[in-house]
């Protein structure tokens, strides 16, 4: 039926700010104390919203496919882009719902195989961030189940090198691709078996979001030497201050 768009985006900003913890604590003041977090995401507010307009861009432009976070810690940027799906895409008679796949080990970083990715040796250590390791993927249901989401929501725990290429085998992808596709594994390895798997079945239009390309090296270093490798010459332009956005055209800042 017709969705009161006032009603919509406001949902959608009020499960922005519950991913973010903001009616418990300030934000800003528990990402300076990075070992107390308490919210769903690291992602802050500004790229939220970004995201936010990347997911109106491809369901405005009737752009086919689910859409996926490879990385997804606690869950709250799938989360919130779960919501984004429930406030817009409600299709009764088109066929079944897009869903949101959450892909992450959901028990921190893997140990890095610098002997196979040179480019992860800067990051030696990283599977010891507690943060990341205190999690679980029944943790992230609750939180989906919590929110009224869950039958917007796929789960593939384990790390991507089994689990990205076992999900293609099965064809788990295949039948509707990506409309957006959100990496956010940190490591070389992590975002160059993302991109292998995941970045053929981004449908045309789509978007891409790199979340780490900034600020870890194995990552950027994985996007230039995916790019290269596959001729990609369009332009990676920074959107904010820590997010990369690889799509198409129609929003401001898209690969």
């Amino acid at each position: 039926g017709v969705v009161d768009r006032s009603m919509a985006e406001r949902y959608v900003e009020l499960m922005g700010e519950l991913v973010m913890n903001t009616p418990y604590e300030d934000y800003e003041a528990a990402m300076a104390n990075f070992d107390t977090l308490r919210a769903l995401t690291m992602v802050e507010r500004e790229r939220i919203v970004h995201l936010h307009a990347l997911v109106v861009d491809v369901l405005m432009r009737g752009v086919p496919g689910d859409m996926i976070e490879a990385g997804c810690w606690r869950g709250g940027v799938a989360i919130f882009l779960a919501a984004c799906l429930e406030a817009y895409d409600r299709r009764p008679d088109e066929g079944p719902l897009r869903e949101v796949w959450f892909a992450d080990s959901f028990e921190g970083l893997p140990e890095v195989d610098v002997a196979s990715y040179p480019g992860d040796s800067i990051h030696s250590g990283s599977d010891g961030i507690e943060i990341l390791k205190k999690n679980s993927v029944e943790s992230v249901q609750r939180s989906v189940e919590s929110v009224g989401l869950g039958h917007r929501a796929r789960f593939l725990p384990g790390y991507f090198s089994g689990t990205l290429p076992a999900a293609m085998a099965a064809g788990a992808f295949m039948q509707r691709g990506f409309a957006l596709i959100r990496l956010d594994g940190d490591l070389y390895q992590s975002t160059i078996e993302s991109l292998h798997y995941l970045y053929p079945l981004l449908q045309v239009g789509g978007h891409v979001v790199i979340d780490d390309f900034t600020d870890w090296r194995g990552c950027r270093e994985a996007v230039a030497d995916y790019r290269e490798k596959h001729g990609i010459t369009e332009r990676i332009e920074i959107v904010w201050k820590n997010i990369a956005v690889v799509g198409r055209k129609g929003v401001a800042g898209v690969w």
